[in-house]
């Protein structure tokens, strides 16, 4: 089941300790029955309302449309069946951009995706490749501009900016990009190894995905590779 949202602007992981149910007085409202919690964020200046997605699809349209597709489900089991299948020869990644150029990276090693904030937090003394440092929920996350690791030219800040987090050799580290576009699932069969240009480019973008239908190349890159082990040594310096 899809629902259609104005716009998903970023994943964020919370602790449970941030997350409240929803007020009894609106409980009672009746019609806030799809928001069944309510998350804190910045020392509660942000609240965000949590939905719970079996409340949601509980109203009568909905569920008649679900007992009409019901009736089909022993097709609708043979189609998954199938599906699965598929779906074993397929890669999701996380599709983002930077300049006009399409890279993904496999959604497994993206830990969340977050907002740029006004302004970074400059560390004297930190390497020099770190843009900066911003506090994710109490800790420490270094920056780094994913367009200036990939010898790409510097931008001024937008609002379309993100910044994907990974782990990488128990690291967490932050990586400034133009746009998170999408999450895709690219056919295995589409996937073939980029061209060698240098020893550097073929460790960290070894693949490409040729989307022939939609007249795509997506650039996929192995975040394990972002860092080399003596920068994974200085951040980890940076971040305590």
């Amino acid at each position: 089941m899809g629902v259609v949202v104005d716009a998903v602007s970023e994943v964020l992981r919370v602790s449970k300790s941030g997350v409240d149910a929803l007020p009894a007085m609106l409980a009672r409202e009746g019609n806030l029955a799809e928001v069944t919690s309510i998350c804190r964020l910045d020392n509660g200046k942000r609240l965000v309302s949590i939905i719970t997605a079996r409340n949601l699809f509980g109203h009568s349209v909905i569920k008649e449309a679900l007992s009409a597709v019901n009736e089909t489900e022993q097709e609708i089991e043979r189609e998954s069946t199938n599906l699965e299948d598929s779906l074993d020869d397929d890669e999701q990644v996380v599709i983002f951009r930077l300049d006009k150029e399409e890279f993904g990276a496999p959604i497994a090693s993206v830990q969340e995706i977050v907002r740029v904030p006004e302004q970074l937090i400059r560390v004297p003394k930190a390497p020099s490749f770190v843009e900066g440092v911003i506090n994710l929920r109490g800790t420490v996350l270094p920056v780094i501009d994913l367009r200036l690791r990939l010898g790409l030219k510097q931008v001024e800040r937008t609002d379309r900016q993100r910044i994907m987090v990974f782990l990488i050799s128990d690291v967490r580290t932050g990586f400034i990009v133009d746009q998170v576009a999408e999450v895709l699932r690219i056919p295995k069969a589409a996937i073939e190894p980029a061209p060698q240009l240098s020893a550097e480019q073929s460790r960290l973008l070894s693949r490409m995905a040729n989307l022939e239908k939609q007249k795509r190349m997506v650039q996929l890159i192995d975040p394990p590779h972002l860092m080399a082990k003596k920068e994974l040594v200085a951040l980890a310096a940076v971040t305590g």
